[in-house]
C-alpha cells in the first residue's frame, strides 16, 4: 500500500509542478473501480514537429549563463501545440496543430531534441511529459527520455496572439535563415553580403517573393 499511497501524495502535492494532476476512476467487472493518472501527452506529424523546433534553432543559445535559454518551451493546449525559444533579446513561437490528450507545458534542451526528431522515420511523434521534468518521445520502435527544466522557469514574454497587441511589418527578407555547416540557422546578416557578392542574391530573392506568395 505504501508505494500507490506515495504515488498520490507526491502526485498531487502543491510543491510538484510536474506531477500527474488529474486521475481518472475506471470500474472493472472482476476487480472494481481502479484508479488510474492522465500523463500529459500529445501527439504530432514528425514533418511540422521539426519543422517548428527548426524554428528554436537559431534563437537558442550554444553558451549561456542560464541554463533554460538553451531549452525550447513545449506548450500542449487545447489550440494545439505551442514550441518557444527565447535569447532575452528575440523571442520566436510557432503554434503546430496537434491531438493534446491532456494539456501540460515542459521545456528541453532544444538542439538535443531537435537532433532527435530530425533522425526519426516520416509519421506521428508522441511526447509525454512526464515526472521530474522528463520529457519522453515515442514514435515507431523509438523511444528516448530526455530531462528538462521547469517550465515555470522560462522567461516570460509578451503575447503576440493577445487581443490589442502591437503589429508591425517588416520585411519578408529578415525572416530568411540559412542553414550553416554546424547545424545552426544563420541570420541575413550573416549570410546576405555573401550573397551579394557571388550573384546569390537575385536568386534568394525570387525565392523569398514566391515563398512569402
Amino acid at each position: 500500500i505504501y508505494a500507490p499511497v506515495k504515488q498520490l501524495v507526491v502526485a498531487f502535492s502543491p510543491d510538484n509542478e510536474s506531477g500527474f494532476k488529474r486521475m481518472v476512476l475506471v470500474e472493472d467487472a472482476g476487480r472494481g473501480l481502479l484508479l488510474g493518472f492522465l500523463t500529459r501527452e500529445f501527439t504530432v506529424d514528425r514533418g511540422e514537429f521539426l519543422e517548428g523546433l527548426g524554428l528554436t534553432q537559431g534563437v537558442v543559445e550554444r553558451r549561456n549563463t542560464l541554463p533554460i535559454l538553451a531549452n525550447a518551451l513545449l506548450e500542449a493546449s487545447g489550440k494545439g501545440l505551442a514550441i518557444a525559444a527565447t535569447d532575452l533579446e528575440v523571442h520566436v513561437k510557432r503554434r503546430l496543430a496537434a491531438k493534446v490528450k491532456t494539456p501540460g507545458a515542459a521545456t528541453v534542451g532544444a538542439r538535443k531534441f531537435y537532433e532527435f526528431v530530425r533522425e526519426l522515420k516520416p509519421g506521428e511523434v508522441t511526447v509525454r511529459l512526464l515526472e521530474n521534468h522528463f520529457v519522453e518521445v515515442v514514435s515507431g520502435k523509438s523511444r528516448v527520455k530526455l530531462v528538462g527544466l521547469p517550465a515555470t522557469d522560462f522567461p516570460a514574454f509578451p503575447d503576440a496572439e493577445a487581443k490589442g497587441a502591437p503589429r508591425f511589418e517588416i520585411a519578408c527578407e529578415a525572416l530568411v535563415r540559412m542553414m550553416g555547416t554546424d547545424g545552426r540557422l544563420l541570420p541575413p546578416m550573416e549570410f546576405i553580403p555573401i550573397a551579394e557578392d557571388t550573384g546569390l542574391i537575385s536568386d534568394i530573392g525570387r525565392f523569398v517573393v514566391n515563398e512569402a506568395c
